[in-house]
């Protein structure tokens, strides 16, 4: 199979010790070359802590998400569907993991051609049942036109429906904050990677709440158990400082 067939370019970064670069990933890069146009790149750093070979995984894809979905719910494989074909990925991924568990993948990020989807932290095991669950649900994460407040734009009238332009998978209700944070989008955030107080339960997580944004600079929660849109906004890890906790 050729790079041309998979419909993917594949991005791959990490953090190495000094040079110290992961035994056998000359042959996984190998291998992804086959089938992808790839990088995969370790970045030296000095400091032997959390997240040394913890993948960073971003592909790219020649199809939407609607195809995608589309594809899904007309039974094909979720790695095989044409444009978007996972399964060597995937195969090399297993095999180099299984070789060494001291690498991990954190986040995939895929950008489709209509939309981003960003699952982190990645499972293998629930990758499926994610997948399946985007393209069960895409349709629910469309938004009517209509009157709406954005952080950044204020009141704004959306003369035509879109659906998102970013899907984040999965977010986290934070119980005990105060009333006021509300005002700040803190209720729902994604986690950070340093003193992170909200202790996950995977898989039931990724069923939970996912965050969506649109591209009119706007964000609003999906609950998945619900099954509809929350007129709620939500943080992402990166930028969520938490409140003083006594």
């Amino acid at each position: 199979m050729g790079e041309k067939e998979t419909g993917i370019a594949v991005k791959i970064s990490y953090w190495i010790y000094e040079r110290e670069d992961i035994g056998g990933i000359e042959d996984f890069r190998k291998e992804l070359l086959e089938n992808y146009i790839a990088s995969i790149r370790g970045e030296p750093c000095y400091d032997k802590g959390g997240g040394l070979y913890n993948f960073f995984i971003e592909l790219i894809s020649q199809i939407t998400l609607s195809e995608f979905s589309k594809s899904l719910l007309a039974g094909v494989a979720y790695d095989a569907v044409k444009g978007f074909i996972l399964r060597p990925l995937l195969d090399a991924l297993k095999k180099l993991l299984g070789k060494k568990p001291s690498v991990k993948i954190d986040k995939v990020q895929i950008y489709f051609q209509d939309t981003k989807l960003i699952i982190s932290p990645f499972s293998f095991e629930h990758f499926e049942k994610i997948l399946r669950s985007v393209a069960e649900n895409y349709r629910k994460l469309f938004l009517p036109k209509g009157e709406y407040y954005s952080s950044f734009l204020g009141k704004i009238s959306l003369s035509k429906g879109e659906y998102p332009s970013a899907i984040y998978i999965p977010i986290f209700y934070e119980f005990g904050v105060e009333d006021t944070a509300r005002e700040k989008g803190r209720i729902f955030r994604g986690l950070t990677d340093v003193d992170e107080f909200i202790s996950p339960n995977f898989p039931a997580d990724y069923f939970g709440f996912w965050g969506v944004e649109y591209s009119i600079y706007m964000t609003k929660v999906y609950d998945f158990k619900e099954a509809r849109l929350l007129d709620e906004t939500f943080s992402l890890g990166d930028y969520y400082f938490p409140p003083p906790r006594f």
